[in-house]
């Protein structure tokens, strides 16, 4: 568990090592103290926010009584409340649990799953704070709960108080990818939106990779300008993004 919270720390520091990189790339504007310039120093320091998508599942229903004590069970490994704000949720294929709580800035959401057609019990909880060491010891705490097999997605977001355009967007992904050293790059562009999937060799000991059409990813990048609001949103997720960009 202990390469989980390397990870994390080298994924964030190279995430800063970035910024300094776009710094440079970008410090021929200095004299002219262009927005792109301006954005770039900005990035780390407006509206941090971390988050963590974890799943799991068991090859077995549960009742409705072996829900509750899964969701007993992880609200003490999480150190969280046992509250009555868990909901239980009648389907025709079976049960569905659900349990949210704001805890300390931090947002909690578990759902606990048993599906009759798949003869399956899932979990799955998102946690979103804006404290990166909440963020970085959950794994380890998860990870010690015996017979379940837990994988974790990792999502850090910011805003850049400037609406970059197209080259704007582009130069901060090139200077990302060449900071990560970043192979089997695949960009992608649709209007005021810019992003790619890669793989870094420099997160591989840390970070999960998939495979999508046969080749491999741990890291999307999503860049995406809001002209309305004056701002561009950035997603870094390893080893995708799994929220609306």
């Amino acid at each position: 568990m202990k390469k989980v919270l390397i990870y994390l720390s080298v994924f964030f520091i190279l995430i800063v090592a970035s910024n300094y990189g776009i710094d440079y790339s970008v410090g021929k504007q200095l004299e002219t103290k262009s927005p792109y310039y301006l954005a770039f120093t900005s990035i780390g320091a407006n509206s941090l926010e971390f988050q963590l998508d974890c799943w799991a599942k068991i090859k077995t229903i549960s009742t409705k009584e072996e829900l509750q004590i899964y969701l007993q069970s992880l609200l003490k490994t999480l150190n969280l409340p046992e509250e009555d704000a868990s909901v239980f949720h009648f389907k025709k294929e079976g049960l569905i649990l659900q349990y949210e709580v704001n805890e300390n800035n931090e947002k909690y959401s578990i759902i606990l799953e048993s599906d009759n057609k798949t003869n399956e019990t899932y979990f799955i909880i998102n946690v979103v704070s804006p404290n990166e060491i909440i963020i970085k010891n959950i794994p380890e705490k998860l990870n010690k709960m015996i017979g379940i097999n837990w994988s974790f997605y990792y999502l850090y977001s910011c805003l850049i108080e400037v609406p970059l355009d197209s080259n704007g967007r582009t130069e901060m992904i090139d200077v990302i990818v060449k900071n990560l050293n970043v192979n089997n790059v695949k960009m992608f562009e649709l209007s005021d939106l810019t992003s790619f999937t890669g793989y870094s060799p420099l997160l591989n000991k840390y970070a999960q990779t998939i495979s999508v059409n046969g080749e491999k990813i741990n890291i999307q990048v999503a860049l995406r300008s809001d002209k309305e609001v004056k701002k561009t949103y950035v997603l870094i997720g390893s080893p995708l993004i799994l929220n609306d960009y």
